[in-house]
């Protein structure tokens, strides 16, 4: 039997670059109706899929609402000309604004409706702030039914410990907003229904529900009613602030590297990096969000105004010694990275004091610091500094590599060298470049400047230009780093680029042009 259902459409300002929106009350509930609003998706992604020359809203129904119903009708089948993507109802809810709390996969007993949650929060959590933290253990009784760690560099800030309650539903929830969503927990588990507001003033219930986690299949989401107590002295008002709604996350490493298949491995890996300029910061902040187990960094110098204009961070951090603000933003950033500076110069006669105990700083840097690394990279542009290490490395059997800039930032370099695979050397590289065996990138003449207030001259250049040299010398770390890994990134086929971003003769920029070379033995030209 044939039936109407009424459709109510809503024409957009910017009609006819966008689609309308379509709301159906009565069609038949399924994936592609939105449960809490009702609106039809008629498209797989509208930014891209309504085509306003010759799409219509007639002809959009015609062709969709028949694939919709038949989906619907039968919703474990896959339909045709269906996205295969999940459909998440939280994405709907309607969260407070920066409050977060992370969780880890956990599988519920079916019997189990309720219980209890230990969270860690962040140390000032009170009744007026976000809420952000760590759900690190969930029970059930006295029985644990899972249980994680905070990431170590995020121990000391997420130091308070707050018992909290979860509850499971069956279903998604019916509503988007708090009240509504704690109000079916109430009902599931009534003894949540009064606040325990010991302590910082705070209620939390975790809310379990399943939602597609991918297309068709089916996993347990969080979400998290946050009720508060209003201060005292507040006459005529409620005891508490109306439920807000806080989302989850996860932090793990499986979910951060989901989106980069192709750099898994690196969690294994060790880097050292020299050098914490306008190069080396921001390969070390690549490096980092990449996704490396632990990095070195090595630099004497500070963070003056004049570096921020080519530096990673900014205005905060000037008058600080370079790798204690990279060590410090990388460990806030990216809680996994195990990140250690030192402030001290490569090469010269020193003594270092670590940990409370001196060192000669070559054999620190020799036995300390290589040891368990699987790459160094030199970003000094120094070239006694870049002798030194490329003859330590290949005497321990490390991988090196080297990224410079030219004056000006008009070109620069970039190379590495694995043992027992490049056939030369950073010396054969020295030669070939000195005999022009190996062509010098661009650069701009009498471009060096000491601004006032400047430790020593410097080299001019737009952190635009340079920040091509560091992409590639990033991508070639990471490239020798999973040179042994057929699902890593894979490996190029050459050992040096040169870049060249500016023309010579005419002092203008150009489109980025690399050339690259397989780096070989170095072969003295006796009739030279």
């Amino acid at each position: 039997m044939t039936q109407e259902h009424a459709l109510i459409c809503h024409y957009p300002a910017a009609y006819p670059y966008f689609a309308p929106r379509v709301v159906a009350p009565t069609l038949p509930s399924g994936r592609h109706i939105d449960p809490y609003s009702k609106s039809v998706c008629l498209f797989r992604d509208e930014q891209s899929s309504w085509n306003p020359s010759k799409d219509t809203l007639a002809s959009v129904l015609a062709e969709q609402i028949p694939i919709i119903l038949v989906a619907h009708k039968s919703p474990g089948v896959p339909a045709e000309n269906e996205a295969r993507e999940g459909y998440q109802v939280s994405g709907q809810f309607v969260y407070e604004e920066g409050s977060t709390i992370f969780v880890g996969d956990t599988k519920f007993p079916i019997s189990l409706a309720s219980g209890d949650t230990y969270l860690h929060l962040l140390n000032n959590v009170n009744n007026q702030s976000q809420i952000r933290g760590f759900v690190t253990r969930i029970c059930h009784r006295d029985e644990t039914l899972g249980s994680w760690d905070v990431p170590n560099n995020l121990n000391q800030q997420f130091g308070s410990v707050h018992k909290a309650r979860w509850v499971k539903l069956a279903n998604p929830p019916a509503s988007t907003f708090g009240r509504e969503i704690l109000e079916e927990a109430i009902e599931v588990c009534p003894d949540i229904r009064t606040p325990n507001f010991k302590g910082k003033g705070i209620d939390i219930v975790g809310i379990v529900f399943p939602e597609e986690s991918e297309y068709l299949k089916s996993a347990l989401n969080w979400a998290f009613v946050v009720r508060r107590q209003r201060p005292k002295g507040k006459k005529g008002c409620s005891a508490q602030f109306a439920p807000a709604l806080v989302r989850s996350d996860r932090l793990d490493r499986t979910n951060l590297s989901a989106r980069t298949p192709r750099l898994r491995g690196l969690e294994s890996k060790s880097v050292v990096l020299v050098g914490a300029g306008a190069l080396g910061s921001h390969i070390a902040w690549q490096l980092v969000r990449a996704g490396v187990k632990s990095i070195t960094l090595i630099d004497h110098d500070i963070v003056q105004a004049g570096n921020i204009s080519r530096w990673v961070v900014g205005f905060p951090w000037i008058g600080h010694p370079k790798v204690k603000v990279l060590a410090q933003y990388f460990r806030e950033s990216y809680p996994h990275v195990e990140c250690k500076p030192l402030r001290m110069y490569v090469g010269v006669d020193q003594q270092l004091n670590v940990d409370d105990i001196k060192y000669d700083a070559h054999d620190f840097f020799v036995n300390d610091i290589l040891s368990g690394a699987d790459l160094l990279i030199d970003a000094t542009a120094e070239s006694n500094v870049s002798m030194y290490l490329s003859d330590v490395c290949h005497q321990n059997g490390i991988n090196y590599m080297w990224a410079t800039g030219t004056q000006g930032a008009w070109g620069g370099i970039v190379g590495r060298i694995i043992p027992g695979v490049t056939e030369g050397e950073w010396r054969d590289f020295a030669y070939k470049s000195d005999a022009g065996e190996i062509p010098l990138p661009a650069a701009e003449d009498g471009s060096d400047v000491q601004p006032v207030g400047c430790f020593h001259p410097t080299f001019t250049g737009t952190g635009i230009d340079l920040d091509h040299i560091s992409l590639m010398a990033a991508r070639l770390a990471i490239s020798t780093l999973s040179v042994n890994d057929q699902q890593g990134y894979p490996s190029f086929d050459w050992d040096i680029a040169v870049l060249n971003l500016w023309d010579e003769k005419s002092g203008k920029p150009i489109s980025p042009s690399w050339e690259t070379i397989v780096l070989s033995k170095y072969v003295k030209n006796e009739d030279a």
